[in-house]
């Protein structure tokens, strides 16, 4: 906040207006979106009127997704028009043409109309393609696997949601590569400043040092720095054991999320957090169908009936049956509990 206010400050001296109010919109939208991260609304909806002096597509689609997360259509469709209009009346670059043909995707999703859904959310794929909006064509395959799975076609959905996992997970890696490098070249920097301290300190005291103390001093150094040595190895072991701990918590919970939301890209996060059980559960039962595996998953998550019914959008009474459908096809004995049976797999 406080850079973007000085960016802020050095935009006001621009003499150019043109040039001044592009600068001024981009701090005062990144501010929005942090504040909007920070949950603090009222400051999301202050910077969103300042950027309305000069706006661009991308800020209705914001305001847009906001109403489509309240249900509230309407609204939604009315400020994705309005970013329409503006990509009509003003020259913006590809990626803004792109978005608008996204959200209308998404819009058409809603108004369950999914095959103008598809119409618009092809059209921006091959744009986003086409320039390398990496990240934009990530949200579109999402948005396809949605409309494929409204229509029933599962080839699609699974097609896309592949598309998605593989892009998902490249963009991951490129960020951690990135954030690697970047704390490396921190450490470094660091470790070029000790070591310029070190030498400054000792060369202040080299002349006053008497042999005597000298040795002291080097076996103290010595005895101190096998110490570390061992406490840096210990503390790595619990270093290591903790991320991953906290990684494998982190994923169970984000599989857990997109199970509730009946998130398309659930089965494939659940393949990857528990990669064990879905392979010898597959392998060992080539007759199962997706949505038997999708059971099994929910099963696997201790989830209850009553949640298995919500997340599936099915009765209690129907799940109830599946379950006993599907201890035949798995070949559990009538008197095996399914759910003990799949947690212990």
């Amino acid at each position: 906040m406080e850079k973007f206010n000085k960016a802020l400050e050095v935009a006001k001296r621009i003499s150019d207006e043109k040039a001044r109010q592009k600068r001024q919109y981009s701090a005062y939208d990144w501010k929005r979106s942090c504040f909007h991260f920070l949950g603090l609304m009222d400051s999301v909806y202050s910077n969103e009127r300042k950027c309305m002096k000069s706006p661009m597509p991308m800020l209705f689609i914001t305001i847009a997704g906001r109403h489509f997360q309240n249900k509230n259509i309407d609204s939604a469709e009315y400020y994705i028009n309005k970013a329409n209009h503006l990509l009509l009346t003003k020259k913006n670059p590809l990626e803004g043409k792109a978005n608008v043909l996204r959200a209308y995707g998404r819009l058409y999703i809603e108004k369950k109309d999914y095959k103008k859904s598809l119409h618009y959310l092809l059209n921006s794929l091959e744009i986003t393609r086409k320039s390398g909006f990496r990240k934009r064509t990530l949200e579109t395959y999402k948005l396809l696997a949605t409309a494929y799975k409204c229509l029933y076609n599962i080839q699609k959905e699974n097609e896309y949601l592949l598309k998605y996992t593989q892009l998902n997970d490249s963009l991951r890696e490129n960020e951690r590569i990135a954030l690697n490098s970047s704390v490396e070249d921190i450490l470094n920097s660091q470790q070029d400043h000790d070591t310029s301290a070190s030498k400054n300190f000792y060369y202040g005291f080299a002349g006053i040092i008497l042999v005597s103390a000298a040795i002291i001093i080097m076996l103290n150094n010595i005895y101190k720095a096998r110490q570390k040595i061992q406490d840096n190895a210990i503390n790595e072991k619990i270093l290591e054991s903790d991320m991953l701990r906290r990684k494998l918590d982190g994923l169970h919970q984000e599989v857990v999320q997109l199970a509730i939301k009946s998130d398309p890209s659930f089965i494939h996060k659940f393949r990857e957090a528990y990669s064990e059980f879905y392979n010898n559960l597959t392998t060992e039962n080539p007759g199962l169908t997706a949505n038997d595996i999708l059971f099994c998953a929910f099963i696997k998550l201790n989830f209850s009936n009553k949640e298995i019914a919500e997340y599936a959008h099915l009765s209690i009474r129907t799940v109830e049956s599946k379950k006993y459908r599907l201890k035949k096809k798995l070949g559990i004995s009538a008197e095996m509990d399914l759910n003990k049976w799949i947690t212990q797999y």
